[in-house]
């Protein structure tokens, strides 16, 4: 497709997404994202990169070298009859039982609420994403994310033919993050009658990631194995009880890393999707330096495939900060060999010791950082591999 067509409809659909603009308050906050295997790292949001462009904006969707992208964006909508995401063995299908397979970043609208979210979220889609992971808030450690700005969310997102994969950030690392809430506070707004409206009726574009990183490293193994399997095992019951039946994905545990290897090994991940009365559960795990060799990253890869269970890479990065380099050609690389979903940590906006995780620089689509420039225009990036949801048809 010609890029002025791409451009052009892409236009069309953040005219149907101003409802999203300038939706909500400023954060406030600057927020703890922690990663690490084993000492407690701060990944805070630097909310001094999230003011306005000025009179030098780029123009929207401008992402450099796009018009690359494997599909046509046209205008059309996914059927609200449609049947929601689910599981079979290790693939996600879509309502029309077409695999899908995500290719995407993570976005940070709880901290930069006060940004024009549609414009972004445009500029995502022009880069050929297919999905968004959003980072919520229940208001444990942010300010709460409230319905009728999920609500925006979801439309925006659904606009742009991209699927929205939602996710709470409060209880990141806990307990070993002393400012993380319970888990189970994720778990509350899920259930919260505000969030319920938003979502209700969503499931063949939304899909709920139950809690970012909800788990950081306990004394022992078995304690991490006990924690995990049992505050996954109690959140899914929780969700399906209350009539909840979006496609769901946990985290995996010590900071998403899981370099215990927890969810990888044995029947931790196995035991968890059994809990799940639609047994419509996806397993994510978040690969950073722990993930630094080509025989880490095939070995993670390999498991789940043998264990015929669905899994995703949550989130990722070239590095995770100096001279900590993760293997993102070995990602990106067996991703597309073996039909794993992956979501890019994140479009903007972390720190100045973290700057290299951003995607693009100061929320400027014109400004691809190194990190960005591969995972989106290299080898196996999202340009060269990603697939629109079938839903949207």
């Amino acid at each position: 497709m010609h890029y002025t067509t791409r451009l052009f409809h892409l236009l069309l659909a953040t005219i149907a997404a101003l409802l999203l603009i300038n939706c909500g308050g400023s954060s406030g906050n600057s927020p703890s994202d922690n990663n690490a295997p084993a000492a407690v790292i701060h990944d805070q949001q630097d909310s001094s990169s999230s003011s306005s462009q000025g009179s030098d904006e780029p123009d929207m969707g401008t992402v450099p070298h796009t018009g690359t992208c494997q599909f046509d964006l046209t205008q059309r909508q996914v059927a609200d009859e449609l049947p929601g995401f689910r599981v079979e063995g290790n693939k996600l299908l879509d309502g029309n039982n077409n695999a899908f397979i995500m290719r995407g970043v993570n976005y940070p609208y709880a901290w930069y609420r006060q940004r024009d979210t549609a414009r972004d979220f445009t500029d995502i889609a022009a880069s050929c994403a297919n999905s968004v992971r959003v980072v919520l808030a229940n208001g444990t450690q942010w300010e709460r994310v409230d319905g009728e700005e999920l609500s925006a969310i979801i439309s925006a997102l659904r606009e742009l033919h991209m699927i929205a994969i939602l996710e709470v950030h409060d209880a990141t690392g806990w307990p070993q993050n002393e400012n993380a809430g319970h888990p189970d506070t994720a778990v509350a707004y899920w259930l919260s009658e505000d969030i319920r409206a938003a979502i209700e009726g969503t499931e063949n574009h939304v899909i709920i990631n139950i809690a970012n990183e909800p788990l950081g490293n306990f004394a022992n193994a078995k304690e991490d194995l006990d924690n995990w399997v049992g505050f996954h095992t109690r959140a899914i019951n929780a969700l399906r009880d209350a009539g909840i039946n979006h496609t769901l994905i946990v985290d995996a545990p010590n900071w998403g890393q899981d370099w215990t290897n927890t969810m990888r090994d044995g029947q931790a991940a196995q035991t968890v999707f059994d809990a799940d009365s639609n047994a419509n559960t996806v397993f994510a795990v978040h690969m950073y330096d722990v993930y630094h060799s080509f025989d880490k990253v095939l070995s993670y890869y390999e498991a789940f495939q043998e264990k015929a269970l669905p899994l995703i890479i949550g989130e990722f990065a070239a590095d995770h900060g100096e001279e900590k380099p993760v293997a993102v050609d070995a990602i990106l690389e067996y991703a597309q060999m073996l039909d794993v979903g992956y979501l890019g940590w994140s479009w903007s906006g972390n720190s100045h010791d973290l700057k290299s995780l951003d995607i693009v620089l100061n929320f400027d689509a014109q400004s691809l950082s190194p990190w960005g420039e591969r995972l989106i225009h290299g080898p196996n990036g999202i340009a060269q591999t990603s697939r629109l949801c079938t839903c949207f048809e």
